[in-house]
C-alpha cells in the first residue's frame, strides 16, 4: 500500500473527523490559504520551513495526530542559512511632518471634543430653573387734578400680588404665603403640579418624569413650581425647612428638620420609599 504524504494524511484525518477548513482555521488561527497549501504538499507557499513545521503539528494536534512524526522526514532548520528580513526603507517627507503625529493629532483633538462635551452637559444640568412667575410693573394711579410731584410707584412682582390677593383678611403683611396659592400660575396644566416652598434652607433635588429639572439650595421664602406628565420625584436634605402642594392641596410635612427624605408625587398622591429594617448587630 502506498503512503500518503504529509498533507494526504492531514486531510483524511480532517474529513473523518467531520471537520472543515474554517473549523480547522478557527481552532487553530492558522490561515486557510496555508492550511490548504499543507493539504496539497505546497510546503513553498509557507512563510519559511520553520513555519511549516509548526503549522503542520498545530494542524496534527489539532485533528488527533502525531505532528511530530509527520514532520520527521523534513530537513532540519538552518538558522545560519534563513534569509535575514529586509529592513524597512525610512520615510522622507519633503513637508517635515512625520505620519506618526497624525495618532497624536487625532487623539488631541477626541480630547477637546469630550471635554467640551463634558463642559456641557455640566452647565445643561445645572442651569437655573426658569422662574415661572415673571417680575409685573403696576402703572401709577391715573390723576384728574394737577396735583405736587410724587415718586413712581415701587415695582412689585406677580408673586407678591397673587400673595396679596389670597391672604385672608387676618393673616399678618409679613406671613409665610401658601404654597397652593403659586399652583395655578404654573405653565401648563399637566397631570401632576408640584410647587415647593422653603421657610428654612434647604437643599433638593427635583426630577420630573425620570429628567432632573432642579438642583439646589432654596432660601426661607424661595418657590419653585414643576410640572410632569407621570411623577415628579423630589430628594431634600431638610425635610423640615420645606412645604409641598401637590395638585393644590397642601402635603403634611416630609419630616423633621435636617433629615434626608425623598417622595415621588404622582396624580394619585404622594409615594414614599419603604423604609428599610434596622440591621441587628451580630451575636
Amino acid at each position: 500500500m502506498a503512503t500518503l504524504s504529509v498533507g494526504a494524511t492531514l486531510q483524511a484525518q480532517r474529513i473523518r473527523k467531520g471537520l472543515s477548513i474554517e473549523d480547522v482555521a478557527r481552532q487553530t488561527k492558522i490561515s486557510q490559504r496555508y492550511l490548504k497549501a499543507i493539504e496539497a504538499d505546497k510546503f513553498d507557499v509557507l512563510p519559511g520551513l520553520i513555519f511549516a513545521r509548526n503549522f503542520i503539528r498545530q494542524y496534527a494536534a489539532a485533528i488527533d495526530l502525531d505532528g511530530t512524526a509527520l514532520t520527521a522526514d523534513f530537513p532540519p532548520f538552518d538558522l545560519a542559512a534563513a534569509p535575514l528580513p529586509v529592513a524597512p526603507i525610512p520615510y522622507e517627507s519633503s513637508s517635515g511632518w512625520d505620519p506618526r503625529w497624525n495618532s497624536a493629532l487625532a487623539s488631541f483633538i477626541w480630547i477637546l471634543l469630550a471635554g467640551g462635551a463634558a463642559v456641557g452637559a455640566y452647565v445643561y444640568f445645572n442651569r437655573p430653573a426658569r422662574a415661572p412667575l415673571q417680575a409685573a410693573a403696576t402703572a401709577p394711579p391715573a390723576q384728574t387734578a394737577p396735583q405736587p410731584k410724587q415718586e413712581p410707584a415701587p415695582v412689585t412682582s406677580a408673586r407678591a400680588q397673587n400673595s396679596d390677593s389670597a391672604r385672608p383678611a387676618t393673616q399678618a403683611p409679613g406671613a409665610a404665603e401658601p404654597a397652593a396659592a403659586a399652583d395655578a400660575n404654573l405653565p401648563d396644566n399637566r397631570p401632576v403640579r408640584v410647587v415647593i416652598s422653603a421657610h428654612q434652607d434647604a437643599w433638593i433635588q427635583v426630577s420630573a418624569d425620570g429628567k432632573t429639572v432642579f438642583t439646589g439650595t432654596l432660601k426661607p421664602d424661595d418657590m419653585k413650581a414643576f410640572s410632569a406628565d407621570d411623577y415628579v420625584k423630589v430628594l431634600s436634605g431638610n425635610a423640615g425647612g420645606i412645604d409641598i402642594s401637590l395638585n393644590g392641596k397642601m402635603l403634611d410635612p416630609l419630616g423633621p428638620a435636617g433629615q434626608v427624605r425623598t417622595v415621588r408625587l404622582t396624580a394619585e398622591g404622594p409615594q414614599f420609599p419603604p423604609k428599610s429594617p434596622p440591621v441587628s448587630d451580630p451575636v
